[in-house]
C-alpha cells in the first residue's frame, strides 16, 4: 500500500494519515522531516529513497511535492479547505501549540499566513512534469498532483 497525503496547510493532513496508517498497520512520513535544517534544504533524492523505499509500502503525508512518490503512489489523497480556513486552522495551532510557537516566531507566523492565503490564489507556473522536489503554492501543487498521480481522491 503506497498512499501520499498532501493538500492545503491547516487541512489535517497529519491526523488524517495518522489514522490510516493505524488502521493499516503501515509506515508513516512526514514530509516536514525531509528538510534538512542544517544545510536549509530538502533531502536530495538518494536521501529520501534511503528513508523511505520508494517500492516499499508506506503513507507520506505533508506539504512538499515528490514526484517520484505521488507516481508511484497507489492513490494520492488532497485535502482541501478555503483559504480563509487555513489561516484560521494556522493561527489556532500558533496559539495552542507550544512547540509550534517555540519555532515560529509571530513575524515568521505573519510571513506563513502571507504566503499561504495567497499561494491558494498565485501560481509560479510550474510545469507539470516538473522533477523538483519541492514545496510549491497551493495552487501549483494542486496542478502538479492532479497530472501526476495515478488516482486522485480530494476531501
Amino acid at each position: 500500500m503506497r498512499i501520499f497525503i498532501s493538500g492545503s496547510p491547516g487541512a489535517g493532513k497529519t491526523t488524517y494519515a495518522k489514522k490510516l496508517a493505524q488502521e493499516h498497520a503501515v509506515p508513516l512520513f512526514h514530509t516536514d522531516d525531509l528538510w534538512n535544517n542544517q544545510g536549509k534544504r530538502m533531502l536530495t533524492h538518494e536521501e529520501i529513497s534511503r528513508a523511505i523505499p520508494l517500492d516499499g509500502n508506506w503513507i507520506i503525508e505533508g506539504a512538499y511535492y515528490l514526484p517520484d512518490y505521488i507516481r508511484r503512489a497507489d492513490k494520492v489523497i488532497y485535502i482541501r479547505i478555503t483559504p480563509l480556513q487555513a489561516v484560521i486552522r494556522i493561527l489556532k495551532r500558533w496559539t495552542q501549540d507550544k512547540k509550534f510557537r517555540a519555532t515560529c516566531s509571530f513575524s515568521r507566523l505573519l510571513a506563513l499566513l502571507h504566503t499561504t492565503f495567497w499561494g491558494f490564489f498565485l501560481t509560479d507556473h510550474i510545469p507539470s512534469e516538473t522533477n523538483i522536489a519541492k514545496h510549491y503554492k497551493e495552487r501549483d501543487m494542486f496542478r502538479l498532483i492532479s497530472a501526476n498521480a495515478k488516482k486522485v481522491e480530494i476531501i
